[in-house]
């Protein structure tokens, strides 16, 4: 497979998996926060077996702990307001909304 059609079928996926997380949260009736800890919960669950299966360390610098705390509390904040934004509104409108953010970011 040329790099070309790699990078297509990548950028399908992505925008399948963003869009699925829309219909996800707008077919759901609960507290965006309690989404945003289901999904958590999830990933570290299988972030913590695939992590077994590797063998992999998770030692980091002192300095990277608060770091990882900060961005975990933005992410949280971020799937946060998407869930709510999606629940309020229509997933077309949030999704558009993520994507422009997304490519605003992408740009600059």
């Amino acid at each position: 497979m040329n790099k070309k059609n790699k990078s297509l079928i990548e950028t399908h996926l992505a925008v399948l998996l963003f869009g699925i997380s829309g219909l996800f949260g707008k077919l759901l009736s609960m507290n965006p926060m309690i989404i945003v800890f289901g999904r958590v919960l999830f990933s570290s669950i299988f972030l913590f077996i695939i992590i077994l299966i590797l063998k992999k360390s998770l030692r980091l610098k002192s300095q990277h702990y608060f770091h990882l705390i900060i961005m975990g509390i933005v992410l949280a904040i971020h799937w946060s307001t998407f869930f709510k934004s999606i629940q309020m509104s229509t997933v077309a409108i949030g999704l558009l909304t993520f994507f422009n953010i997304s490519y605003f970011y992408y740009i600059y």
